[in-house]
């Protein structure tokens, strides 16, 4: 089931000003965004050392659990959902109950398998969400394992212009 639009306004949906963005945090590709490899992305920030900032995208997927996470074809990295007190034993927290592993896991409801990265120059995507090409936001559990991911970008975008 998909996350309730209604409920994520209420809980964090707002745009935040141009800033640096932290892991965790989702990048909402604005209507305005033409180039061709982010039009009409949902894209998770999963490192940001000050220099370079990576993420993955999450509403690309290819079939069998997995999904395009960008053009820079560089592995696999999977996103597991834990039950509260559990860690993985080789993960770095994302949010809450949510962990970036640097490899592929099984398809099941609780991981997504994402091939390759996306990645910018801190300046670079700073500069791009300061040109409104970017809307910023927290992520959230519910929309970062949403079963429809196909159609997140369209739903997140109408909850942003409301």
């Amino acid at each position: 089931m998909p996350f309730k639009l209604a409920t994520l306004c209420l809980i964090g949906a707002s745009v935040l000003a141009a800033q640096d963005p932290q892991p965790g945090t989702l990048l909402i590709a604005s209507p305005q965004l033409r180039d061709e490899g982010f039009t009409r992305t949902v894209i998770l920030i999963i490192q940001n050392d000050g220099q370079a900032v990576r993420g993955l995208v999450l509403n690309r997927p290819l079939g069998d659990g997995r999904f395009a996470g960008g053009p820079v074809a560089s592995g696999f990295r999977s996103l597991l959902r834990v039950r509260a007190g559990q860690k993985p034993p080789a993960g770095s927290k994302l949010v809450d109950g949510v962990y970036l592993l640097d490899r592929a896991q099984p398809a099941s409801p609780d991981s997504r398998t994402v091939a390759g990265y996306t990645g910018w120059s801190s300046a670079q995507l700073k500069d791009e969400i300061r040109q409104g090409l970017w809307r910023v936001m927290p992520a959230k559990t519910a929309i970062l394992f949403d079963p429809e991911a196909g159609t997140l970008w369209q739903r997140l975008t109408a909850m942003a212009t409301h």
